[in-house]
């Protein structure tokens, strides 16, 4: 039913994997991309589906680790969860360990329902080729700035700290960040803020390939320490309420604040 119900709203095809563990589910889903799109590995399937499973396959062996197991033999699932736990703590350490137990179906990664709100946020993209148009560039972190502000707010939270990156067509990253004097997620304050660590680290010389944002030293639902005679705040989240609600109705990026300098 969940797979029909995506494929008729979004017309996009979707693999269903279903197992006693994160590990197993995961396999489970890249098997059912050749299976009709749904498949289940049972813990009467485990050991059957280890010999059958290039140790390359299994989610969580990366590069380093492929070549780890190549160099000791380790080809498949059954290799692997035949080494004992002594050796794999060894020669992997914990997330060696890990890894087999949940291979044969005991959790080590329960799946929780417990909300934690996210430390940081960051936005971040290519600019779709290289340029040193700083109208180009403040555009993108215009619409970076919009989007983490905008997604700090559905937390409820603001932040203390923002910074901005620049990485060139040369995958040199320059970043600066600062910290605020209030807590804030209105973009306009950000966008005050970044406009001078932008300055800092643009080159008019220089060719960049992606930019980005960073909101940092998050705070969630905590009262702030206001300056006396400050009405700024009030105003602030008055405008970005406003603003949230005219994206509700007309759509994401339906508003788009520009860059400006002062009050």
């Amino acid at each position: 039913m969940i797979k029909e119900t995506i494929k008729e709203k979004t017309d996009i095809d979707v693999s269903i994997g279903i197992s006693l563990t994160k590990t197993l589910a995961k396999l489970a889903s890249d098997k059912a991309k050749n299976t009709g799109g749904i498949y289940a590995i049972g813990s009467r399937k485990i050991i059957k589906e280890m010999r059958t499973t290039k140790v390359e396959e299994i989610w969580g062996v990366g590069r380093q680790t492929y070549k780890f197991c190549q160099r000791w033999g380790i080809l498949n699932g059954t290799d692997l969860i035949s080494r004992s736990d002594e050796w794999l703590k060894a020669k992997l350490g914990k997330v060696g360990v890990e890894l087999k137990h949940e291979l044969i179906g005991q959790v080590v990664s329960p799946v929780s329902n417990k909300y934690e709100p996210p430390k940081s946020i960051q936005n971040t993209s290519a600019i779709g080729g290289f340029t040193s148009d700083i109208s180009i560039i403040k555009s993108e972190i215009s619409r970076h700035i919009h989007n983490a502000c905008s997604r700090l707010r559905k937390h409820n939270g603001k932040c203390t700290i923002v910074g901005v990156m620049l990485r060139t067509k040369d995958f040199y990253v320059y970043t600066k960040r600062k910290t605020l004097l209030q807590p804030t997620n209105f973009e306009l304050t950000v966008q005050n803020e970044i406009s001078e660590l932008l300055d800092a680290i643009y080159s008019s010389g220089t060719l960049y390939r992606s930019t980005g944002v960073m909101l940092e030293g998050l705070t969630y639902n905590a009262e702030e320490q206001l300056f006396l005679f400050d009405t700024s705040s009030d105003k602030d989240e008055k405008l970005a309420k406003c603003i949230d609600r005219i994206e509700e109705k007309f759509g994401k990026n339906s508003i788009k604040t520009g860059f400006y300098r002062g009050k």
